[in-house]
């Protein structure tokens, strides 16, 4: 029903007779270049809310890190002794 709508509205709108716009429709695969298109937009979102979870769990793991009380800085290396030549 909400197919038909459109095509009625777009006829409407462009002075053209409705079978016009189906069969355009028909022609061109608009639906199903839409639903096409609706599935990749939603791909491409669940793999961002995944990168973006990655990342908060990296920060929010560093940031553990950081603040833990076991932090213990790297150890230093021992100094050489240099002869002067004396």
């Amino acid at each position: 029903m909400d197919k038909l709508l459109v095509e009625s509205e777009l006829a409407e709108c462009f002075g053209v007779a409705t079978s016009l716009v189906a069969n355009y429709g028909k022609e061109h695969n608009c639906l199903r270049r839409r639903d096409e298109a609706k599935t990749r937009i939603a791909t491409k979102a669940d793999q961002k809310l995944i990168e973006l979870r990655v990342t908060a769990i990296a920060l929010s793991k560093d940031d553990a890190l950081v603040a833990s009380p076991t932090d213990v800085s790297p150890p230093r290396r021992p100094r050489l002794k240099v002869s002067t030549g004396k």
